[in-house]
């Protein structure tokens, strides 16, 4: 599944201003709120970050201090020019902006801390207000690991399995039919568990692979010299049912990757750092060996094997 450890890492990591993308959140909110599937989203969870003035005050000269370092203003060496000028030069509103980028990352992982939130995506930041002399304030949504409960998974799993047995060995009459591949078992059992099992998804992860998705289409069509609207026109599609789709898409590969982790969890199936290593050392060339010897490509290994165990699980139920 998408790997929910980088993705805790990066949603506890300082946090930027920049994740504010309006454009972004209204675009994936569009999407969310005209799935046929918006009883399974969830809404996400909002921090209320609080900054006292003099905290703020305090970023507000170190943005301005920043901000004049680098400064080359006509009569002035770099560096030189008197702070008020290259405040009025900058403006206020990017040196406020400037400043919170350099304290909501302390201050957004003091929330979690008190809070004991346990955020595995990025957080979208609006600022609701931010005036000189007073107060700062920020909200923060976040996205958290949905609660799963797979109640007789296993029955469930057994159901699925014997419905596809539908071929017997040794018998040879014209309603004989193939034996299912794992591949469509697989797919049996995935439907009939996500059926019975309802796995809310927040929002946030939503919008996430909407953007995702989006980004790739986009990168795609760059690549091919291809106009997006006139492949809109070829499939016969608005932007707005592309994006309600790959929020389907999204909806449905969070839900399946959620429950496989949380199967994997309850049969305590682990992946040893052996079995890690076995598959970087069966790698032939010696550059992309090493080159996936890394933290993150060993957690993304990780996840590879833990879900072929699940998966093998599955199937011997």
């Amino acid at each position: 599944m998408t790997n929910k450890a980088n993705n805790t890492n990066k949603a506890t990591n300082s946090p930027s201003i920049n994740n504010t993308n309006k454009a972004d959140s209204a675009t994936a909110t569009t999407t969310t709120q005209k799935s046929s599937n918006d009883s399974l989203i969830s809404k996400n969870r909002v921090l209320t970050l609080t900054i006292s003035w003099e905290k703020a005050s305090q970023a507000y000269k170190k943005a301005l201090a920043h901000f004049q370092e680098h400064a080359e203003l006509e009569g002035f060496r770099k560096g030189k020019a008197p702070a008020p000028l290259v405040e009025s030069r900058v403006g206020k509103a990017k040196l406020y902006e400037e400043a919170l980028s350099l304290i909501l990352p302390e201050t957004y992982a003091e929330e979690l801390k008190k809070t004991g939130a346990k955020p595995i995506a990025y957080p979208h930041f609006s600022v609701k207000s931010a005036e000189e002399g007073k107060e700062w304030v920020v909200e923060a949504e976040i996205a958290e690991a949905p609660e799963v409960v797979l109640g007789d998974y296993k029955k469930i799993t057994k159901q699925a399995l014997s419905k596809g047995k539908i071929w017997l060995p040794g018998k040879d009459t014209k309603d004989d039919k193939k034996a299912p591949t794992d591949e469509e078992k697989l797919r049996s059992i995935f439907q009939a568990l996500l059926e019975k099992i309802k796995i809310k998804i927040p929002e946030l992860l939503i919008q996430e692979g909407v953007n995702r998705s989006l980004s790739q289409l986009v990168d795609q069509l760059e690549r091919l010299h291809i106009p997006l609207q006139d492949y809109l026109n070829s499939v016969k599609k608005t932007a707005e049912q592309i994006r309600t789709e790959y929020a389907t898409q999204a909806l449905a590969t969070l839900q399946l990757d959620f429950l496989l982790e949380t199967i994997a969890a309850e049969e305590k199936l682990g992946v040893s750092d052996k079995e890690i290593s076995e598959v970087l050392a069966s790698i032939p060339d010696e550059k992309i060996r090493k080159a996936n010897d890394t933290p993150q490509q060993k957690a993304r290994i990780e996840s590879s094997l833990k879900r072929q165990k699940t998966l093998q699980f599955l199937l011997s139920l």
